[in-house]
């Protein structure tokens, strides 16, 4: 017979019971506890920032292509769909869809205030169904064929701080020479709860902007690329890159919005402080337990050195009582 193993299952808890018995089961449940609290709060941080990345992304894609400039204007300087990149983007296999917008900076007037805005216009292209998830009230842009239907989106801060609603006209005035303005419909209200955009974006037509600005109709502001898995964007960049025209930039959108991505990055700290608190429980947990059985085998511990038990004998009878017992 084994003698450590006939010992261990003499004096186990669920044969003994007793103080140490209270002390192993109360160490492991907080154990327990502490482990799962961990495991939730990290879940929730990781879901919590890919639901921000994905905001982000959905807005303003994984990648923008614009025309070089010298200005860092919020107006795009205008190049052709005709381009060779929309050509060549067509052998990417990993570009899931692409779209085109261009950006006007006005001043929004409603009832009683007025707003300065960046009117984002968007076209044909424009995924409305990604989109739609943002909408809080009303409907997506109704994008003709041809002409201009004069509709806009606004975000719920705009549209609170301008005392606006679903089906109300705004005017919105355009600064350029001759300035010119446009009397459009609210039918949409959105919110991506994101500053950068909810705080300044106005969603209109790319059509709107072409005429205002004197474009034909095969140019835009820039491009917006998806791809396939945002997690690639670093692999995908060169790739993207070499197929571009001299006269076009690619902009990661990661880089675009490093504060976003930076504040995304610094919450992985909690991570790390999370598993660190975890280890530390954990140790002085096992730690604790086994002082506790030690203590109070004192006399056992006498009797059996005095029998001629070796030191490994007496770790084994701890070792094998733990494991009949975990908890």
């Amino acid at each position: 017979m084994n003698l450590s193993y006939f010992i261990a299952k003499r004096i186990s808890f669920r044969q003994a019971g007793g103080f140490s018995g209270t002390i192993h089961r109360i160490a492991v449940g907080s154990l327990a506890l502490g482990l799962g609290v961990s495991i939730l709060a990290i879940m929730v941080l990781g879901g919590f920032q890919n639901t921000v990345s994905e905001r982000v992304f959905g807005f303003t894609g994984h990648f923008q292509v614009q025309r070089f400039q010298m200005s860092n204007a919020f107006e795009e300087a205008p190049f052709s769909l005709n381009s060779e990149f929309v050509q060549n983007s067509k052998k990417l296999s990993f570009i899931d869809k692409i779209q085109s917008f261009a950006h006007k900076a006005a001043l929004l007037k409603g009832d009683e205030e007025v707003e300065g805005v960046l009117v984002k216009g968007v076209g044909r292209d424009f995924d409305t169904l990604a989109f739609k998830t943002y909408l809080t009230d009303g409907r997506m842009l109704h994008l003709p064929d041809s002409g201009t239907s004069n509709e806009v989106l606004l975000s719920k801060f705009i549209a609170n701080k301008l005392l606006l609603k679903v089906g109300d006209k705004v005017t919105l005035y355009f600064v350029q020479d001759p300035p010119r303005f446009r009397r459009v419909e609210v039918v949409g209200i959105f919110e991506t709860y994101l500053e950068n955009f909810d705080e300044k974006i106005v969603i209109g037509e790319l059509q709107t902007i072409r005429n205002l600005n004197g474009w034909t109709a095969d140019q835009v502001g820039g491009l917006e690329i998806f791809v396939d898995n945002p997690k690639k964007t670093d692999e995908y960049f060169p790739l993207i890159e070499s197929e571009m025209d001299l006269n076009l930039k690619l902009i990661d959108s990661q880089d675009r919005f490093l504060e976003i991505f930076d504040w995304l990055t610094l919450l992985d700290t909690n991570v790390v402080v999370f598993i660190s608190l975890i280890g530390f429980v954990a140790i002085f947990n096992m730690g604790a337990i086994l002082f506790i059985l030690i203590m109070e085998r004192t006399q056992m511990i006498g009797l059996l050195k005095a029998l001629g038990a070796r030191n490994v004998q007496i770790r084994r009878i701890f070792f094998l009582e733990r494991n009949e017992n975990p908890g």
